[in-house]
């Protein structure tokens, strides 16, 4: 007989091994960038291990920064190492510098500065969640290993009171 409890304490662990286990995050497509100052850049995004490259054309979203890059794309250059994103847009007058994390939930989220202004920060995030890549299975822990966490076949004894409640 299966013993309910044995196999939700199975389960529980098996998820909480693979909560936050990206071995890393990849990049790739055509992902958007919503900045805290009211610009939305669209990038078409390759990544190569950990080499990220591609384009960027921006839109205002009405701030007071409608003219801060020039008209035209961008190109972007940067890394993505695990969860930590760093890349650089390179519009035709100015550099942007990105970087950030991404988080459980693949949403990548930073800041951003001017190359030549480094002092003034803005907040970014990724409206298209990175993918998570695993490189490696968690493993299974066996019956002795769960027994010897408490957590195995035997490892429950029930109560009078838990006679009770079980049909």
């Amino acid at each position: 007989m299966v013993n309910k409890r044995s196999v939700a304490a199975l389960l529980s662990i098996c998820i909480a091994a693979s909560a936050n286990a990206c071995d890393r995050y990849e990049l790739n497509g055509k992902i958007k960038l919503r900045q805290s100052n009211q610009i939305l850049v669209s990038t078409q995004l390759t990544q190569a291990g950990t080499k990220l490259t591609g384009s960027a054309s921006y839109e205002s979203l009405g701030g007071a920064f409608t003219n801060i890059m020039a008209v035209g794309g961008g190109r972007i250059a940067g890394t993505v190492e695990k969860d930590v994103v760093e890349f650089r847009i390179f519009w035709s007058k100015e550099v942007w510098v990105y970087t950030g994390s991404a988080k459980p939930d693949g949403t990548v989220e930073g800041q951003l500065y001017n190359f030549d202004k480094p002092a003034v920060r803005i907040n970014w995030f990724t409206e298209t969640p990175a993918k998570c890549i695993f490189t490696h299975v968690p493993s299974v822990p066996s019956a002795g290993e769960l027994k010897a966490m408490g957590k195995g076949p035997g490892s429950y004894h029930p109560t009078a009171k838990d006679k009770a409640t079980v049909p």
